[in-house]
């Protein structure tokens, strides 16, 4: 990325060309093994009801959020990139999958969605906004989450990089202490499932709204 991409990074279309050049290097083409497994384990086995409503902040071209809408669960998957939206509509169609598809930004999205969420899957959103906006974030899933609803996190990168560009670095102490205000967490590992270039550079937490 651009050295002057920070300038950029809240504006839809600098993501929009990124995709178009395909340079969405986050993008794993695939469902996230640890969100998979987490489902099995706590949703499925437990017999938790389709009704569930899950959000997806910044869904990109949505691979987590067939997932979840593959498995029964009522799925809302947020992005402002047209690009990313737009894939993610033709790819539900082809697999006949009901998504609910907003291309808006997160940040806007509160006063419509307020106690509204069951469940918050997080992964490369929180890094890919400033650091300065993630007190917000925090805030609006706060707000958009029921009562003891779930943030289920993954955060990287964890080892330092250059903070003129996203991802930025995430902090597992500040961010802890950052959502510390609104929610605790109920575990936190290293996924052992996690792609090559990640293992060890990002940590899962399963936070619950206090």
């Amino acid at each position: 990325m651009s050295e002057n991409c920070d300038k950029n990074i809240s504006n839809p279309n600098f993501w929009n060309k990124l995709y178009l050049n395909k340079k969405d290097k986050w993008s794993l083409n695939a469902p996230t093994p640890a969100f998979m497994n987490w489902e099995k384990k706590h949703l499925k086995d437990n017999n938790y009801s389709s009704n569930i409503k899950i959000c997806i902040p910044g869904c990109g071209k949505g691979d987590d959020a067939l997932f979840f809408a593959s498995c029964g669960y009522q799925v809302y998957a947020f992005d402002f990139s047209s690009y990313a939206t737009n894939h993610l509509i033709n790819k539900s169609k082809d697999l006949n999958l009901n998504i609910n598809i907003i291309n808006e930004n997160f940040f806007d999205i509160e006063k419509n969605y307020m106690n509204f969420f069951d469940i918050i899957i997080e992964y490369t959103f929180f890094c890919a906004i400033k650091p300065s906006d993630r007190i917000n974030y925090i805030n609006i899933c706060n707000n958009i989450l029921k009562d003891n609803g779930k943030i289920v996190a993954i955060f990287l990168p964890l080892k330092d990089v250059p903070e003129n560009n996203p991802p930025y670095t995430v902090s597992l102490n500040k961010t802890l202490k950052q959502f510390s205000n609104s929610f605790k967490y109920i575990s936190k590992y290293y996924p052992t499932d996690s792609i090559n270039k990640r293992k060890g550079n990002e940590i899962f937490i399963e936070f619950v709204k206090k």
